[in-house]
């Protein structure tokens, strides 16, 4: 985990760096996507597809992201709502 520091620094950690190919001194490009930011390497923009371990390995923390959301209390069933979907669509 990165935290943001006064001066609104991020560190990448090393696992991800070198997974995606990034290095010392790489500009990189910062694009609001939703509730995310997604960083990527101004020179490697246009840059080889990645290699379906790097895929999995990528889906992987991604999957984990979702999973610590949904741990952090977010409403898991609709009954804690107070309503269901389909009474959303009752006349």
């Amino acid at each position: 985990m990165s935290r943001l520091t006064s001066k609104y620094q991020v560190t990448i950690p090393k696992f991800v760096a070198e997974l995606v190919g990034l290095k010392p001194g790489d500009e990189i490009e910062c694009e609001p996507a939703g509730e995310i930011v997604r960083l990527r390497s101004k020179e490697r923009h246009l840059a080889r597809p990645r290699s379906v371990t790097e895929q999995l390995v990528l889906f992987d923390l991604a999957t984990e992201r979702q999973r610590h959301r949904e741990h952090l209390g977010g409403l898991s069933h609709a009954t804690e709502r107070g309503w269901t979907r389909d009474e959303l669509y009752e006349t």
